[in-house]
């Protein structure tokens, strides 16, 4: 049999290239409006307060879940050991004393970092504190701008302690013979280490957090140090764990991020994708933007250092600013406040550094003034060996049977991965992790289907069709097209509907005409016909499969939106039922390879059969597989808490 096809933009009926696009920029404006409107309500220092305690539990509550039983789920053992093993020492020509050392984030899991202590520390005073959270720079802590900042910082008399992030510096999560990463530079082991993260229902931010809520451990276990002055910076990746930490530790004293502060809302228009671990689930629903990180830690000191010329929007980076001082000024403290733009690229520039080391002086009160730069001669190789707390450059290689952030990924899995339930419980855990943007039970009426074509081949009615399965009266907002090929033999018995998976599926189509089924084969949104036609350049490739996409990207939008592209073809499978019901009593679904899950979840939420063809093997397979291959995976976070392919196969079959 012959099977027509779609050109291009559903036979021009209706151009659909960015239409999955539009609809989360949407979805986000309504978020960031409800936000605004919020915040315009903030007109006393009480108002602050009260949206401080809101926000820090939405945050909190996005970095660790609950159960549906109301269960938090947290990072165990907060008050363990922390391991400390100073390895190697050393004093700087300027008097600063380096200490290499590891200590334990979690049982068993060590992580590299450098400890700078200023002259006269072994004196019997007390000195401030910096935490130093590094960004996406392969060498790690040993990267020279991240050296020089801390030289400077403790020059001023300042204990700084800098610490390698998961996937940098001594801490490759999958090193080769070379202590180098095999999947790629940090960026490539973040993504890597967060999808088996995701699906477990643990984001990759939460370890990245408790290296750095232990590291001010460390910090007020030395003699040396004021615990009341305590502060933290970092650049790009380090600057967004910064402003994570200012909202998420109140023993933070004052913070200065470089190279992160931006808005939401801008951001998004960039078009850019993020590392797992800056893709914290429904921040953007829940009205936690890049602002509240500053505007919420007053009266405290803040410092924000933007970039001129950086790829996020200078021009949010000052309106956040602005928004951050109009909450500053209820406290009567706007000189907390400050903003330093360096006429530079994305990066910790002197200007940067000058700037963030002169408020750190000031505001903790430092006792010696910031000193010059100092001529750094720790640059490439010698920089890796001086700042080298492992032997060999990489911890995994010292200590194989260290435990890993995958092993911690494995544990937690472990125990709160889904039970064996029956079909209600099931359902209901399926709503808790797939959080619809949409009202489900509430859906409107298909007014208008288009059918654009009809003919007849061996007996059977053959029609293209496409409608809107969302705004489909709504001409200003966003509207969602999809489409499929309604196959009808005389007195079908009912009709199935078939989600194409882009593959070939004549098989599956003919074998269920033969036993008296119509046949809808299906396209919902970013699928067949109504595929995004994405502009070239998000791609990123590695030897364990394609890291990056423009459809990984989308999925990023949809999961700060709080819900995920799997949960929005799954509403559009319903709106293929709802339209199908009109005609034929016995709906049924029928997925095929990567799309079983969306079809197997219309089946369960519609209380219809499902039937998966050619399903993947379990994505708790692929979750325990260490080095798994990338394939096609549900974007939705922690799905293995509710359930995997067998037990949804099992259930709709019912």
């Amino acid at each position: 049999m012959e099977h027509p096809r779609f050109r291009p933009r559903l036979d021009g009926f209706y151009d659909i290239s960015t239409q999955e696009t539009a609809y989360l920029r949407a979805l986000a404006a309504m978020y960031f409006d409800r936000e605004l409107e919020e915040k315009r309500r903030l007109l006393t220092c009480e108002d602050v307060e009260q949206r401080r305690a809101l926000i820090r539990q939405r945050f909190r509550s996005a970095i660790v879940p609950e159960l549906g039983d109301g269960t938090v789920r947290v990072l165990p053992d907060r008050d363990a050991p922390l391991g400390i093993r100073v390895r190697n020492e050393q004093v700087l020509d300027d008097g600063v004393t380096l200490q290499n050392l590891t200590y334990e984030t979690l049982p068993g899991v060590p992580v590299s970092a450098s400890l700078f202590l200023p002259r006269g520390y072994r004196d019997g005073s007390l000195f401030p504190a910096v935490l130093l959270a590094i960004g996406h720079a392969a060498e790690g802590r040993a990267y020279s701008n991240y050296v020089i900042m801390a030289r400077l910082l403790a020059g001023a008399g300042i204990v700084t302690l800098s610490v390698d992030p998961p996937g940098q510096g001594e801490r490759v999560q999958y090193p080769g013979d070379d202590g180098k990463s095999i999947i790629g530079g940090p960026v490539a082991e973040h993504l890597y280490m967060g999808l088996p993260c995701m699906l477990a229902g643990i984001p990759l931010a939460a370890f990245f957090i408790r290296d750095l809520e232990r590291g001010l451990d460390l910090l007020e276990t030395l003699p040396c140090v004021d615990p009341a002055r305590l502060g933290i910076t970092g650049c790009s990746g380090g600057g967004t764990m910064t402003c994570y930490m200012a909202l998420w530790d109140d023993r933070i004293a004052a913070a200065a991020p470089s190279c992160y502060t931006t808005s939401r809302e801008a951001f998004l228009l960039t078009g850019r994708p993020q590392d797992s671990e800056q893709v914290v689930p429904h921040v953007i629903r829940d009205g936690v933007n890049n602002d509240d990180f500053v505007s919420l830690f007053a009266p405290k000191p803040f410092l924000i250092c933007g970039a001129a010329y950086d790829s996020s929007d200078i021009a949010a980076t000052v309106y956040t600013y602005e928004r951050a001082r109009e909450v500053y000024r209820l406290y009567g403290a706007e000189e907390n406040v400050g903003l330093c733009i360096a006429p530079t690229p994305h990066m910790l520039s002197s200007e940067h550094r000058r700037a963030i080391a002169d408020f750190f002086t000031r505001v903790l009160h430092a006792p010696y003034d910031t000193p010059p730069e100092p001529v750094d001669p720790y640059e490439g190789q010698h920089a890796l060996t001086m700042l080298r707390a492992s032997a060999s450059g990489c911890l995994r290689l010292d200590e194989p049977s260290a435990k890993t952030l995958y092993d911690c990924c494995i544990e937690y899995l472990t125990a709160h991965r889904y039970r064996d339930c029956d079909r209600q419980t099931l359902r209901e855990n399926v709503l808790r992790v797939l959080m619809f943007p949409q009202d489900i039970g509430n859906r409107p009426p298909i007014r208008y289907p288009r059918f654009i074509s009809d003919g007849t081949n061996d007996g059977v009615r053959m029609r293209k069709l496409w409608f809107f399965s969302e705004g489909e009266t709504n001409f200003r907002g966003p509207r969602i097209a999809v489409a499929g090929v309604l196959y009808e033999p005389e007195d079908a018995k009912g009709c199935e509907i078939v989600v194409d998976p882009d593959t070939d599926v004549s098989e599956t189509v003919e074998r269920r005409l033969s036993e008296g089924y119509a046949v809808l084969l299906f396209s919902p949104r970013g699928i067949g016909p109504v595929r995004s036609l994405d502009a070239p350049g998000i791609r990123s490739p590695s030897i364990r499969g394609e890291l990056l996409s423009p459809a990984y990207r989308r999925s990023c939008d949809a999961i700060m939106c709080g819900t995920s592209t799997t949960a929005l073809r799954v509403y559009d499978c319903l709106r293929a039922y709802d339209l199908m019901r009109e005609t034929y009593a016995d709906i049924r679904f029928t997925g095929v390879g990567a799309s079983c899950v969306t079809a197997l979840l219309a089946a369960l939420l519609t209380g219809t059969h499902g039937t998966a063809v050619n399903p993947p093997e379990p994505y708790e397979a692929l979750v325990r597989d260490r080095d798994y291959i990338i394939r096609d995976v549900p974007d939705i976070p922690g799905m293995l808490t509710a359930f995997d392919l067998p037990l949804l196969i099992r259930a709709a079959a019912e």
